[in-house]
């Protein structure tokens, strides 16, 4: 995805979509090596049939815990909380609200979805009924965000890859010199793996320490790290705006796994099942790998303060009635 990027729609696209104008649409499909890995491809949703360019299709995405799929779509206007099942529309959204530029970048804590924008200094939070909330941080979240096990959002933004603590959020560089499109997280927490500078790079969180750079060949954008599956796990599913599905493996060895789709660009770690969903173009779809999941394990939202106090006053409750009771009975004795 280009860094500079205008989510206004261009008065071709709209004039396209007064006219009822469609243009041909290009499938996903695995290729043989795909195949052979054992990954399988379907379609959770369709959204802009024929569209085929950037930023008039879907583009925010993520799934909370308990299994709504948030998406921001720009070319609708439109911001959409669906059933976490295949075959979704417009029409079939549990709810939906009209939004003036679309969020162009988005992760689940829990059941709280988080986007980030070009609004300076600015991040909103949805629930799952799209009640929503902004807030100031002091860096500006923008093209891409994930969520680690532990629940801190790691995004791009205007300062570099960050790491962002919720609650009362505050911001935590990791490094400042990476212009990342793409994020998504290892499933141990300890990595960020995003696009930058048209490589695939995996960043250290705690040291912001490059490890790895990957030329794809793929015009690399979204990514997702597999967790199990044998041979699969640790490896890196990279979504290209040419397209096409690559894997890269643990040795660093490429391979295309999916070619002939049109624009892929964010995906978003389904953490109810293991899979990964892949926007394009004009529709959304899911990648399923054997016996492995693509991205983090289910996460949870971070307590509030207020709600660490009250457990800690209850474990101490708990203590004290076992203390009493340990006392009766000795006394009983």
């Amino acid at each position: 995805m280009a860094k500079l990027i205008s989510l206004n729609i261009t008065a071709l696209a709209c004039l396209l979509s007064l006219s009822g104008v469609q243009s041909a649409h290009a499938d996903l499909v695995l290729t043989a090596a795909g195949i052979a890995d054992g990954f399988t491809l379907s379609t959770f949703a369709t959204m802009n049939p024929g569209n085929q360019g950037c930023c008039s299709g879907p583009f925010g995405l993520a799934v909370s815990s308990n299994g709504r799929v948030f998406v921001s779509d720009p070319g609708l206007s439109k911001l959409f909380i669906f059933n976490d099942v295949n075959g979704q529309t417009p029409a079939s959204a549990l709810t939906s609200a009209n939004i003036n530029i679309g969020t162009v970048g988005a992760t689940a804590v829990g059941n709280t979805f988080w986007t980030g924008q070009f609004d300076p200094f600015t991040f909103t939070t949805y629930s799952t009924s799209l009640a929503a909330t902004t807030q100031t941080l002091d860096a500006r979240p923008a093209l891409g965000m994930a969520t680690t096990p532990s629940g801190h959002v790691i995004a791009s933004s205007n300062n570099g890859l960050i790491d962002i603590t919720p609650g009362n959020p505050t911001v935590q560089v990791i490094n400042s010199g990476v212009n990342a499109d793409g994020v998504s997280v290892s499933p141990d927490g300890t990595k960020a793996v995003v696009e930058n500078a048209g490589q695939v790079q995996v960043y250290d969180i705690a040291t912001g320490a490059l490890l790895h750079a990957y030329n794809t060949g793929n015009q690399p954008d979204g990514t997702g790290v597999i967790a199990g599956g044998g041979a699969l796990n640790g490896a890196i599913v990279v979504a290209g705006n040419n397209g096409t599905l690559v894997l890269i493996d643990t040795n660093g060895l490429i391979s295309t796994i999916a070619t002939g789709g049109t624009r892929l660009d964010y995906t978003a770690a389904d953490q109810t099942n293991g899979s990964l969903l892949i926007d394009s173009a004009d529709l959304i779809y899911r990648l399923n790998c054997p016996g492995c999941s693509i991205g983090s394990p289910p996460v949870t939202a971070v307590p509030e303060p207020s709600t660490w106090a009250m457990m800690i006053l209850g474990f101490a409750g708990v203590g004290f009635m076992g203390y009493s009771r340990r006392k009766s009975a000795l006394a009983a004795a």
